[in-house]
Formats: C-alpha cells, structure tokens, sequence
C-alpha cells in the first residue's frame, strides 16, 4: 500500500446545497459503505520515469478533488435518521498500492476492500495489472448508476485534459 487519505473537494460546497434530502425510494436503501476510490499501479515502471509516475499520481488526485465540487454528494455522508445526505465536503477516501503480477493473483488475497471493489463475474482475467487500475466505490442510495458512471468519466476527462474542459449536456 503506498498511501491512504481523503480527498477534499477543491472546492466547499454551497450552503444551500449542504444538505440533500433523499426521495421515499432512496430511502429503502440500506446505507453500508463510505464512497472511496482504489488506484492499483504496476510495478513494472520500465515505460516511465520515476517523476512521471509521481506527476500522474498528483494529476489523478488534483482532478479527484476538482470533480468531487461537481459531484458534492460523493464528498458527504449519509444521516441515518433524516434521510438525508450532508454534503459537508469530508472527502472520499483514496488508497493507493503498487503491485505485481496478474490481476488475477491481485483478487485471488480476498482483501475485503478489494474483494468488495472488484467482483469478477464470469471468468478471471489473466491480464497483466496495467500501468494504472482504478476502481470506484459508491452506494446507490448516494447517487444513481447513470450519475456514478458521469462522475467517472468526468474524473477521467479531468485527469486528462483538466476540469474546465468538462461539458455536462442535460437531456429533457
């Protein structure tokens, strides 16, 4: 493991938006785990330098932050008996490990974070663990499947080419 922390929005939420109230339907949801991302890096860094490694570590956590003042719920926590969730902007925890091998052999330790992150359904991979893996962890009754793939694709645009070149297109 090389590191554990939270990760701030780079920005504090609004008061107004402090506090979201969730819907009858969301409130059937049972409320069982905190919202975190996973970064697994190779250890095989022979395609990169040392100094690019750390950069696309610090870009990866910068834009975490960046999208998380977008995507402010992710940055709270669920209260139990409003039902409610206080975007309080306490962070998202965010681990990261170097490893080696297959990702087989990775989700073979049955680490519960790990296991809980990634479930393999079907067969396993025998793929070497890529440059950079990273896995999400959010509960629905925080944010929906559709929200929760936009958040990763907005963390993923702002990784690569920044936050301001973010476009959020609402449909009617």
């Amino acid at each position: 493991m090389l590191s554990t922390k939270l990760i701030k929005p780079s920005s504090p939420t609004r008061s107004h938006l402090r506090t979201l109230k969730l819907s009858p339907i969301d409130q059937l949801f049972t409320y069982t785990v905190k919202p975190s991302a996973i970064c697994y890096y190779s250890a095989d860094s022979s395609n990169s330098s040392r100094s690019e490694d750390v950069a696309r570590r610090n870009r990866l956590e910068t834009s975490l932050s960046e999208t998380l003042t977008r995507f402010y719920t992710l940055a709270g926590g669920y209260i139990k008996d409003s039902h409610s969730v206080d975007c309080n902007d306490e962070g998202v925890e965010y681990l990261e490990a170097k490893v080696e091998g297959q990702l087989s052999q990775l989700l073979s330790r049955r680490d519960e974070m790990i296991y809980q992150l990634v479930r393999l359904s079907g067969g396993e991979s025998t793929s070497p663990v890529a440059s950079i893996q990273i896995g999400v962890r959010i509960h629905h009754i925080v944010v929906d499947g559709f929200t929760a793939a936009s958040f990763v694709s907005a963390w993923a645009t702002a990784s690569r080419v920044g936050i301001g070149k973010l476009i959020f297109r609402l449909s009617a």
